[in-house]
C-alpha cells in the first residue's frame, strides 16, 4: 500500500500545471475560444444539455451549393503539424475554427497525407467528426467514420457510404513548412452553411421535430451577387415571388 500510495500521480492535476498538456484539451487547435454545440436548459434549478430529437431531417452539405466555384477556393492556414502530433503509426486529428463560426476536422493519415472535413455529422448534428474512426474500402477510398452512429463520409468527395441521404463538405489540405493549409471558400459562406449556431442542438427543435418528425429542413444556399441585385431590384415588389413579399428560396 506504501508503494501504491508513494507512486500515484494526479494526471489531471498535472495537465493543468503543464502548459503544453493543457493545449491538447481545447476545443480547437488554432483559437483558446470555444462553441456550445449542445443549448444549455435550466431544469430544477441545474443546467443541463437540451434533450436530443430522436430524428433529425436528412441533410446533404455540398460544395455545389456555396457561390464561389471550388476553383476559386483560397488556401488559408489552419494549423501546424506539430497541432496534429503525427506518427507512422497512428492517424491523428484536430478540430479548428474558420471565420467566425465553422468548425473543421483535419486527419492525418500513415502514408497517406492530410485530410479536411466539416466538424458536424449531419446524422445528429454532433460537432464530433475528429474523433471519427478513420478506415477505408475495398478500392482503397479513405473515409471518415462518425464515432457516434458509424456514418461513414470519405474524404475525397463527402460522400456517405452508407447513407445516401447524407453528404458533408470535404477539402484539400497541403503541407507547407510545417503550417497546414486548408483549401476554402471564403469564410462567411462557409459560415452561412455550416455554421455552429445555426445547427447546434436546440430544445425548441427537439420539441419541434418532436410535433412532426417528418419535418424537412431545407439548406438554402448564400445568394450570390445575380440573386442579391434581383432581390434588391424587387424589393418593395410583393407581387413577385407567386405574390407574397421576401424570397421564396427562404421557404422551408
Amino acid at each position: 500500500m506504501t508503494s501504491l500510495v508513494g507512486s500515484y500521480e494526479d494526471e489531471w492535476k498535472k495537465a493543468l500545471r503543464d502548459p503544453e498538456l493543457t493545449k491538447q484539451f481545447r476545443q480547437f487547435v488554432n483559437t483558446d475560444e470555444s462553441r456550445q454545440a449542445i443549448e444549455k436548459i435550466e431544469e430544477r434549478g441545474q443546467n443541463r444539455a437540451a434533450d436530443w430529437p430522436k430524428e433529425f431531417p436528412a441533410q446533404k452539405f455540398e460544395a455545389k451549393n456555396l457561390p464561389t466555384p471550388k476553383e476559386k477556393w483560397e488556401w488559408v492556414a489552419l494549423a501546424t503539424v506539430n497541432d496534429l502530433l503525427p506518427t507512422d503509426q497512428n492517424t491523428t486529428s484536430a478540430a479548428v475554427r474558420y471565420g467566425e463560426d465553422s468548425q473543421l476536422a483535419i486527419f492525418h493519415v500513415p502514408g497517406r497525407g492530410y485530410y479536411a472535413t466539416q466538424q458536424m455529422c449531419p446524422h445528429k448534428r454532433a460537432f464530433v467528426l475528429d474523433h471519427g474512426i478513420v478506415g477505408d474500402d475495398k478500392d482503397g477510398n479513405l473515409y471518415v467514420s462518425c464515432p457516434l452512429h458509424k456514418r461513414n463520409y470519405r474524404f475525397d468527395s463527402g460522400e456517405c457510404t452508407n447513407d445516401p441521404d447524407m453528404h458533408i463538405l470535404a477539402f484539400d489540405v497541403k503541407e507547407e513548412s510545417g503550417t497546414l493549409l486548408v483549401r476554402l471558400p471564403p469564410a462567411e459562406e462557409l459560415d452561412e452553411m455550416i455554421g455552429s449556431s445555426k445547427w447546434m442542438v436546440r430544445k425548441s427543435t427537439a420539441e419541434a421535430l418532436g410535433r412532426a418528425p417528418a419535418t424537412k429542413i431545407e439548406i438554402v444556399p448564400p445568394l450570390s451577387e445575380t440573386d442579391k441585385d434581383a432581390s434588391a431590384a424587387s424589393a418593395g415588389d410583393c407581387s413577385t415571388n407567386g405574390g407574397g413579399c421576401g424570397s421564396a428560396a427562404l421557404d422551408w
